[in-house]
């Protein structure tokens, strides 16, 4: 009885400093609790004390996930009943990665690509973060209500550079989640994820190991030594 006390009172120390004092991740909680019920994380206490304690205690990464899941809750892409304390938490015994590191690593790693490869402004504008590509791609359920925004209305990369146009379309699957797959292998290989988002070396290291990211990237090292290539004849 008393172990158990304890832990309530720990975790409710937890979600007050790292859940109730910054005031941004508070409205961020708020609005999951409103738009999509209290199994988003606000059932149990001990859920935020999972998600903190994978996330190192990390504010800003906290509220990076927080973002990330009423974003993909929003679009119908996020079942909130995946929200549990496994599902935060994963199998790192068994280097099996959790959904709280799979919205992290594709944030991070999308805006880390774009300085790995200097990706177009046009391009950053519109896919550097997951808000970015929600608002220039609308979800599967947005496009059935409405028929008119066919693919070709959507925004498309107009300049000619070929690695804006492969960057285009790595950053579209990495937010859409089609390499969650890779993104799984890579942590399987190195669960050291905190290391991999530090830096664009860092994770160029660590994505090394997915084979569909590393077919992106095999394109892009080619489009880029092109890019090189034609600068060097016009100087």
């Amino acid at each position: 009885m008393l172990r158990g006390k304890k832990r309530t009172i720990s975790a409710m120390r937890t979600l007050y400093s790292l859940f109730a004092q910054h005031e941004p991740t508070k409205q961020e909680m708020k609005l999951l609790h409103v738009m999509h019920g209290r199994q988003c994380l606000n059932d149990t206490p001990f859920k935020l004390e999972v998600l903190a304690l994978v996330l190192d205690n990390d504010q800003t990464l906290i509220f990076a996930f927080l973002k990330s899941a009423n974003l993909f809750a929003s679009r119908k892409e996020l079942d909130c009943a995946r929200l549990t304390m496994q599902g935060l938490k994963g199998r790192p015994d068994r280097a099996e990665i959790s959904l709280t590191l799979l919205y992290i690593v594709r944030r991070y790693g999308a805006k880390l690509l774009c300085e790995m490869y200097d990706l177009s402004n046009q391009v950053r504008a519109h896919l550097e973060t997951p808000e970015q590509w929600d608002r220039s791609y609308p979800s599967a359920k947005v496009m059935a209500e409405h028929p008119h925004l066919q693919e070709e209305t959507l925004w498309q990369h107009t300049n000619v550079r070929e690695v804006d146009k492969i960057g285009t379309d790595m950053l579209r699957e990495l937010h859409g989640g089609i390499l969650d797959n890779d993104i799984a292998e890579c942590y399987k290989q190195d669960t050291n994820w905190r290391a991999a988002i530090s830096s664009k070396d860092a994770m160029s290291n660590w994505l090394k190991h997915g084979e569909a990211v590393s077919n992106f990237r095999q394109e892009l090292d080619q489009a880029s030594k092109k890019r090189i290539s034609m600068y060097q004849v016009l100087q």
